[in-house]
């Protein structure tokens, strides 16, 4: 719903792409991560040893609050894709873009908005040596 609401076309069908993570699991900034990619970025399931993905792989990391009271929010979207060379050398061409709960794209690294999601990009940049990716931890990984 929250792809359809974004009119991400990118996005269509992310509800049937693959499980990266085998549950949801806490993230460093407080929220609660479900990662899934598109067929193109199967190779995200070797992880760090795995080769750098191709042009037109999309990966998601859904987001989720747990309230005091028990009930369970959507909190933002993020979602990267492998763009062609020369997108951004900054993090290996990939492209971040952030979506809000109700479905409005927040930011797009070289695009509307860019500077919302800056902080993607410079956080991004540390991990040069896998990718540029950051990735799931291994209790919570999808096996094959």
């Amino acid at each position: 719903a929250l792809a359809r609401a974004s009119g991400d076309l990118r996005l269509i069908g992310s509800g049937e792409w693959r499980r990266f993570s085998s549950q949801f699991y806490s993230s460093e900034h407080g929220r609660y991560l479900e990662v899934a990619g598109n067929a193109a970025a199967a190779g995200f399931l070797g992880f760090e040893d795995g080769a750098p993905l191709p042009v037109g792989a999309v990966v998601t990391k859904r987001s989720y609050r747990v309230l005091q009271s028990g009930a369970v929010v959507i909190d933002p979207q993020f979602v990267i894709e492998r763009m062609p060379k020369g997108y951004d050398d900054r993090v290996g061409d990939w492209k971040f873009t952030l979506i809000a709960p109700n479905g409005a794209i927040v930011g797009e690294s070289r695009g509307r908005d860019g500077d919302k999601v800056e902080f993607c990009v410079e956080c991004h940049k540390s991990a040069w040596r896998q990718d540029f990716l950051f990735f799931i931890p291994p209790p919570y990984r999808a096996k094959g």
